[in-house]
């Protein structure tokens, strides 16, 4: 990257990165900051609906592995149990023009796993184990499994896969946001290696992409899709 004359290094990237997170999250326009039924959400789904007044478990919840983020203030953190959860939040994030932010590690450069008044969807609680078929050699995990744990199952069946080297990342934003590594010279991305990912799509509707179904969102979630296209549940 060539430095902007007249501008350090450190206050470009720091400019950038501020226009970035403005344009991290989708939804239709600007999130209410306090949108009725927040109470059906909680009663709708299993998992739980962190709100603001919530006190210190709001500034845990909203808290992300990127300091830099952490002045930020969600409408309210979602912390969904299941894919049907997720389904549940998206249809009410639709209902209400609520933004949504996606987080599975926490780690994103450009804070899109956090934004003033959205909706935060917090991953971490998706069950799933790392699910190794030695005969597809395919490997399924949920958004937010760390690449360390995902490295110790393959190590154990003697595989791998291109990867940061940051062991708590998490595999969603890493895999979707191209997933660059000590391995890409010789193996390139881990979006190079998606063969298919579950999608919850903006208006609650969960589909399957891959190179045979819905092809267009499986091309454009390969590099291109850390939350741009709807909230990922497994790959």
């Amino acid at each position: 990257m060539t430095e902007p004359r007249g501008v350090s290094r450190q206050t470009f990237l720091r400019g950038a990165i501020g226009a970035l997170a403005a344009g991290a999250v989708f939804g239709s326009s600007r999130a209410s900051a306090d949108p009725s039924g927040w109470g059906d959400l909680a009663a709708a789904i299993k998992g739980q609906v962190i709100l603001p007044d919530s006190g210190g478990q709001f500034s845990s919840a909203k808290s992300v592995f990127n300091t830099n983020f952490n002045g930020l203030t969600p409408a309210a953190v979602v912390t969904p149990s299941s894919a049907v959860d997720v389904q549940k939040a998206m249809e009410f994030a639709a209902a209400h023009n609520l933004k949504v932010a996606p987080r599975g590690g926490g780690h994103s450069y450009v804070g899109a796993s956090t934004a003033n008044g959205t909706m935060v969807l917090d991953l971490r609680q998706l069950p799933g184990d790392i699910d190794y078929d030695a005969a597809t050699g395919h490997v399924t995990v949920t958004p937010a499994t760390g690449l360390y744990a995902i490295h110790q199952t393959l190590a154990g069946a003697g595989r791998g896969i291109p990867t940061g080297t940051c062991p708590t990342v998490g595999a969603a934003g890493h895999a979707l946001g191209g997933g660059l590594g000590a391995q890409s010279r010789h193996a390139g991305l881990m979006s190079d290696q998606l063969v298919s990912a579950t999608v919850v799509l903006p208006g609650g509707t969960g589909v399957t992409a891959s190179a045979t179904e819905n092809p267009d969102l499986y091309w454009a979630l390969r590099g291109g899709g850390g939350g741009n296209f709807g909230v990922t549940t497994a790959l």
